[in-house]
């Protein structure tokens, strides 16, 4: 069911999601470089490939956000997600202990090949983290419905820059939980 809010409310959501986002990577880049190689099982990612698979998402949506938000754009005072959309980020949210409200597998050209090349995986994803807080900068004073962003898994599926800057953010953080579990 799709919902409209206060657009500074959405604006305090992506804000807060950020937030978690940036804490969940302070405290995994607090770990040794041995640990982030290890998986928990044969069947599980390491802490590493949940760092890869995020990177590719980034590769794909931190150009288009960019672009987008390089669009002049006035703001409206409401926001209203789109059915789908919402769907999405409903779907990528965690509780509050970070395990995910919803199981489900990466699709095929999403998941990590490999647990190599940590040292290239953790600066790609640092050189991201940066450019996605450079993007979150610019989010207040653009209408986050009126531009529609292709998403990766589906270009013929387009959807609003918010919801999928908010699907964006609840992958990361799910992933960083994940990532972290992997550690334990």
């Amino acid at each position: 069911m799709a919902t409209t809010q206060e657009t500074r409310e959405i604006l305090t959501e992506i804000d807060q999601r950020f937030k978690e986002l940036s804490a969940l990577w302070a405290r995994l880049q607090q770990k040794s470089p041995e640990t982030l190689l290890r998986k928990p099982s044969p069947d599980s990612w390491s802490a590493n490939e949940c760092l890869k698979h995020l990177n590719r998402y980034g590769r794909y949506y931190l150009p288009v956000f960019d672009k987008v938000l390089k669009e002049r754009s006035v703001q409206p005072t409401t926001y209203r997600e789109g059915w789908l959309g919402g769907l999405f980020v409903r779907w990528m949210s965690t509780s509050a202990e970070g395990y995910p409200e919803k199981t489900m597998s990466a699709p095929p050209g999403h998941r990590p090949k490999n647990n190599l090349m940590l040292d290239e995986t953790l600066q790609e994803f640092s050189q991201q983290f940066e450019a996605l807080q450079s993007i979150i900068q610019k989010v207040s004073g653009h209408d986050l419905a009126g531009s529609r962003i292709p998403i990766s898994i589906g270009k013929w599926i387009r959807l609003q820059t918010g919801d999928v800057l908010r699907f964006y953010l609840a992958h990361h953080v799910r992933h960083l939980h994940q990532a972290l579990r992997a550690l334990q």
